[in-house]
């Protein structure tokens, strides 16, 4: 089945609808959205692509999705957590942080990025290999030796 994206231009305009497929062989710009979780002691969940991931396999990063054509920013959120974290969160509870630009790694995207508080156990699937909640000090150590996805170290910028 065709997933269609939303192709979009640099102010996030949309242009159309656009293959994932296509998107990626031509590098053509499109949405996505990208969620970091934090717990109450402010420690920020990321976890690390499953070994079976379509690309980046084993690298690190937080909660990443593409925004399907028709789909709002915060319900794609909230799908890509109950796909890859196995949590319910309301789309009330994100808290929208800022629009990021990334070409890197076979993807040119303009994602939406996103926080929110979190207090439950997360339950690592789909392409999620595993995770956890780490102080931001422990992700620099972690960004010195391991692979992070250039949206994550875009997104842990802003934080």
């Amino acid at each position: 089945m065709t997933e269609w994206l939303y192709h979009v231009d640099e102010q996030d305009n949309v242009l159309g609808r656009v293959s994932r497929e296509e998107a990626h062989a031509k590098n053509l710009l499109h949405r996505t959205v990208h969620a970091c979780v934090f717990n109450g002691r402010g420690r920020l969940y990321i976890s690390q692509r499953s070994l079976e991931a379509e690309r980046l396999q084993g690298y690190w990063d937080a909660m990443a999705e593409h925004t399907t054509f028709g789909e709002a920013q915060e319900a794609a959120v909230v799908r890509g957590f109950r796909e890859e974290y196995g949590i319910a969160v309301p789309e009330r509870g994100l808290t929208f942080v800022d629009k990021c630009r990334v070409n890197a790694a076979g993807e040119n995207i303009l994602y939406w990025l996103f926080r929110v508080q979190y207090g439950g156990k997360i339950m690592p699937r789909g392409e999620v290999e595993q995770g956890d909640f780490f102080s931001f000090g422990q992700i620099r150590n972690l960004i010195a030796r391991e692979k992070f996805c250039p949206w994550f170290l875009e997104s842990f910028k802003r934080f």
